[in-house]
């Protein structure tokens, strides 16, 4: 069994993060995704809390 991260999020980050995340997944699925697309959601993400983008385990991009 994989370990769980741990991304150190309380309730109200957790859940702004899920809401970023849908919308850039609404944006991806229009067929839009640029360099600058991933830097707005980093920096989103750096926000948010600095260590999601760093830990999160999935590509993307």
């Amino acid at each position: 069994m994989a370990d769980l991260l741990d991304f150190k999020l309380n309730f109200s980050e957790f859940i702004q993060c899920a809401f970023l995340l849908q919308e850039l997944e609404s944006i991806l699925d229009e067929g839009k995704n640029s360099e600058e697309l991933e830097e707005l959601v980093k920096r989103g993400m750096d926000s948010i809390n600095p260590l999601i983008f760093a830990l999160y385990p999935y590509e993307l991009f």
